[in-house]
């Protein structure tokens, strides 16, 4: 039972530090982008989200084991689709 209990608490404590080092590295990538580019800062917002809102997903059904139902996968495809008009649309 004991080793149970440890392999719980490791598996949470190096799920945490991969989460932390995900947005440690992600807040620097945007604080980059926004600093290079502050004219096209919305759109580099958007694309944020739209990695942000299929990263999260890919996180439930990767690390937490819950596959996601149809509409979990409509809404990011929505995210993506309305990201890719925002970023790449004429100017």
């Amino acid at each position: 039972m004991n080793d149970f209990r440890l392999k719980s608490r490791y598996s949470l404590h190096s799920t945490v530090l991969v989460t932390d080092l995900f947005v440690t590295v992600t807040n620097i990538f945007v604080q980059l982008q926004l600093s290079l580019h502050p004219t096209t800062a919305g759109r580099v917002y958007a694309a944020y989200g739209g990695v942000y809102v299929s990263t999260a997903m890919l996180w439930l059904w990767g690390v937490d084991g819950i596959r996601p139902h149809l509409w979990d996968f409509v809404g990011v495809a929505v995210t993506l689709v309305g990201m890719g008009i925002i970023m790449f649309a004429p100017r």
